[in-house]
């Protein structure tokens, strides 16, 4: 381990001060693997995601339902919360609310015929006391759609909320505003037992969609929106709040929990589900490794330099800056949230 150690990065006798790590055999390499891993991740967003079944009980789409839970769920732990159990009747009722959206082509809580976001948590038997959404398109990276909630105080509010006990992922593909997309809709809850429901929804007329949204630039291409809609009465008043990165986000209520396992955490399932935050990772690791030979190269020997080897180097850093910011890019500039 320690000669390989030797050869390949810290420049010493056994390789004439030249690491093999930046030697054109091992920049061929680099380059070449870089090169082949933006044309699967350009592929994956443009040509895989656009063409395979992403209908509600199909494979890639429990695979990236999945990895939105976890996600999701990581970011409550982080902020000690509980974990959401993933609930049949919400997970039925996000899915639902999707495919309306994508037969219709429309990105909005509201549906154009009237239909509010609790109607759909309400249509499958959930009762609750507590409910939200969150919703959004052009969905590409399971973990770039909750950042950008989490970014989104209204989507992140939803997201930590510490009522929310249970969530439902749905997913669909359609046309809006004239492209074919992929709508995501992440819906929350609390259920509670019939024996203890009795929930009437008395709508706030004071609170009116014009004067409640607030609309922000999250970063480029993302959009957050942020709206209270309206007050649910059960034992108590309770605040219902709807937010959606594009990204929609509904209301309140809840049903007989049917806790789900969650089979689709492998590591090929968040590479399929999350492409630029697995290359992401790949790339800050290959750019540190680069960047602390290239440091090692340029000190340990100051009189003893090889031009060509800290060109390669610095080639590489700046090859990998420009795939990362590119990737980046796509992202932003087509993920949508509400």
């Amino acid at each position: 381990m320690l000669n390989w150690f030797q050869k390949y990065i810290i420049p010493h006798e056994c390789n004439n001060h030249q690491p093999h790590c930046l030697r054109r055999r091992a920049f061929s390499l680099i380059l070449s693997f870089i090169v082949l891993a933006e044309i699967v991740f350009i592929s994956h967003l443009f040509v895989f995601l656009p063409n395979i079944d992403l209908g509600g009980d199909s494979f890639l789409s429990a695979i990236l339902s999945g990895v939105l839970v976890d996600v999701t769920n990581n970011n409550r732990l982080a902020s000690n919360l509980s974990s959401l159990e993933v609930n049949s009747s919400l997970k039925k009722a996000a899915q639902a609310k999707a495919d309306d959206m994508a037969k219709d082509g429309y990105f909005a809580h509201n549906s154009p015929d009237g239909i509010e976001p609790w109607d759909w948590i309400e249509s499958v038997g959930y009762n609750y006391d507590h409910a939200g959404e969150n919703l959004a398109i052009n969905f590409s990276d399971s973990e770039d759609v909750v950042n950008a909630w989490m970014d989104s105080p209204g989507h992140r509010a939803n997201i930590l909320n510490k009522n929310f006990t249970e969530i439902g992922i749905g997913i669909s593909r359609g046309v809006y505003e004239g492209e074919e997309t992929i709508f995501v809709v992440q819906m929350f809850g609390n259920s509670v037992s019939d024996a203890n429901t009795n929930v009437n929804v008395n709508k706030d007329t004071s609170m009116s969609k014009d004067n409640n949204i607030i609309e922000e630039i999250v970063e480029p291409g993302v959009v957050s929106v942020s709206e209270v809609i309206e007050t649910v009465s059960t034992s108590t008043n309770v605040n219902i709040s709807t937010t959606t990165p594009s990204v929609i986000s509904p209301d309140i209520k809840g049903v007989e929990i049917k806790k789900e396992i969650n089979k689709n955490s492998s590591f090929v399932g968040k590479i399929l589900a999350s492409p630029r935050s697995t290359i992401k990772i790949v790339y800050v690791s290959i750019f540190a490794i680069v960047l602390l030979v290239l440091m090692l190269n340029i000190f340990i020997k100051i009189k003893i330099q090889h031009s060509y080897l800290i060109i390669n180097g610095v080639s590489l850093l700046v090859i990998l800056s420009l795939a990362f910011a590119l990737n980046q890019y796509f992202i932003t500039s087509i993920t949508q949230i509400l």
